[in-house]
């Protein structure tokens, strides 16, 4: 591992696939690592790189509002985006993120970077459970099933896990490149 100590990324994941993403940033880049509830700016100060890493929901990206207070002191970083959601295709990921999150536009990212995530209904909370399980007993009783609506229903009942740590590289070697 080549520890690059001017390195923080600062997370928000709700159930474990932003943290698997940046659990092996930390590996490759030897990164200091901080959830977004816990970050200071002391420890923006203190870093040259700063990646922010957090989950899609219902396509935002919540962890750049909460972390604007922060803005001017992270745009004087060189400042990365790595996003995890439920689509499998990155690019059109990419594209859905930066068309449902103008706030985007506030930051100056040196790169935006995309992974895409486990969905596990069991692992969820009661809220999201209930929610999916609704879901899925509603897709059951529709007629003509789209593409779309059989995928979604295999994952409500069987999960799914796109997770593919690979796509953390291009993000390390372009900080790699610029350090």
């Amino acid at each position: 591992m080549n520890k690059m100590k001017n390195v923080l990324v600062i997370y928000q994941s709700s159930y474990g696939s932003t943290k698997s993403y940046v659990d092996e940033m930390q590996k490759q880049l030897g990164a200091d690592i901080v959830s977004y509830k816990d970050v200071k700016k002391a420890d923006i100060e203190s870093h040259q790189v700063i990646v922010i890493a957090g989950s899609v929901r219902i396509s935002k990206l919540k962890i750049v509002k909460k972390l604007k207070k922060y803005l001017d002191l992270l745009n004087d970083k060189s400042l990365y985006l790595f996003a995890v959601g439920l689509m499998e295709d990155p690019k059109e990921a990419l594209e859905s993120l930066k068309k449902n999150n103008p706030i985007l536009e506030d930051y100056e990212f040196e790169g935006i970077y995309y992974g895409p995530g486990k969905f596990d209904v069991e692992e969820m909370a009661w809220f999201h459970r209930k929610l999916f399980s609704f879901l899925g007993k509603s897709l059951k009783n529709k007629e003509n099933l789209s593409d779309d609506d059989r995928q979604f229903l295999h994952a409500i009942e069987h999960g799914a896990d796109h997770r593919d740590m690979s796509l953390v590289e291009p993000l390390v070697e372009s900080i790699k490149k610029a350090s």
